[in-house]
């Protein structure tokens, strides 16, 4: 019988533990205490009143008929609010589950999708590269949020764009539209942007710029033009909500920030500023970095936007 390879056993071992640590930690998670009433509650609206989707008053009366133990703003891209629109009829518990199911396929195909770079890990690399992202990972899941798809599509981005040689037109294109699509978060997205900009990967940069403006308008579509005004107002409840205790709880800039800052105004100054200053050190260091390694520069562009987060 032929041995397995290296390349199977880490995918096989990376699926093996990522479902014996995630089932039980989703399980044990509850959906009204969940971020996920906010999605559920933003697929709703988008059905029944996309004009108001970003209305705090009407986002506090839909969670609350859910019996949500905390009102979250709903604050993400209108368009994406029509990925948990089919789960509305489903009732917000049994939604949950499906959408932790989702997620935790999502991961193994990840794992799969990454299982030639997996290969070239030794037990020890494995172990680490697991325990780096197990807190994300779980607690991501656990909230009900979308961390996990969008980690699907950043590594379909690199997977499309490295390819390991393979630099055809048409993947970077492709890979850029799937880098838009991860504007659902944008404030991590942003410098994965520039990362590319800095790397002149053009055809990343239009395809990705093409993607975004499409959902620009397709939110523009759904809500109409009190977009802009109903949108600044959650973004500021959404800051408010956020107080400097549970700031300091983030693993960003912003967490370390507010140990020192005296108040939120001065927190946002600060971490605006060493933000800026950690973008443009990337820029400058991406600039200088050898083409060939494209996969480091990648990982760093992603650990610098998740700093800055």
């Amino acid at each position: 019988m032929r041995p397995v390879s290296r390349t199977w056993r880490n995918t096989i071992a990376a699926v093996v533990c990522a479902l014996g640590v995630f089932v039980p930690w989703a399980l044990s998670a509850n959906a009204r205490s969940s971020d996920f009433v906010s999605h559920y509650a933003a697929g709703m609206m988008v059905r029944e009143r996309p004009q108001e989707l970003y209305s705090l008053a009407a986002q506090r009366k839909y969670q609350e008929a859910l019996g949500a133990r905390k009102f979250l703003p709903w604050v993400h891209p209108a368009v994406e609010a029509l990925v948990f629109a089919p789960l509305r009829g489903f009732g917000i518990e049994r939604a949950f589950r499906i959408w932790e199911a989702l997620n935790l396929v999502v991961l193994c195909w990840t794992a799969f999708s990454l299982r030639r770079y997996l290969g070239d890990l030794t037990g020890q690399q494995m172990a680490a590269m697991f325990a780096a992202g197990l807190i994300p990972r779980g607690a991501g899941l656990a909230a009900g949020q979308d961390h996990i798809v969008c980690l699907l599509l950043y590594c379909w981005t690199f997977l499309l764009i490295d390819n390991r040689g393979d630099t055809s037109n048409g993947r970077e294109v492709l890979g850029g539209c799937v880098l838009g699509l991860a504007f659902v978060r944008f404030q991590i997205a942003i410098p994965v942007f520039v990362f590319f900009v800095a790397m002149r990967r053009w055809r990343v940069v239009a395809g990705a710029a093409a993607t975004v403006l499409a959902m620009m308008g397709a939110s523009f579509a759904l809500v109409g033009r009190g977009l802009i005004p109903s949108y600044r107002a959650a973004i500021r409840n959404l800051a408010a909500v956020h107080d400097m205790a549970s700031v300091k709880h983030m693993p960003s800039v912003r967490g370390l920030v507010a140990f020192v800052a005296k108040d939120p105004k001065e927190l946002a100054i600060v971490t605006a500023v060493v933000s800026f200053v950690l973008v443009v050190a990337g820029v400058v260091t991406w600039l200088r970095t050898d083409k060939g390694r494209f996969d480091l520069a990648f990982a760093s562009a992603l650990l610098l936007a998740l700093a800055v987060d």
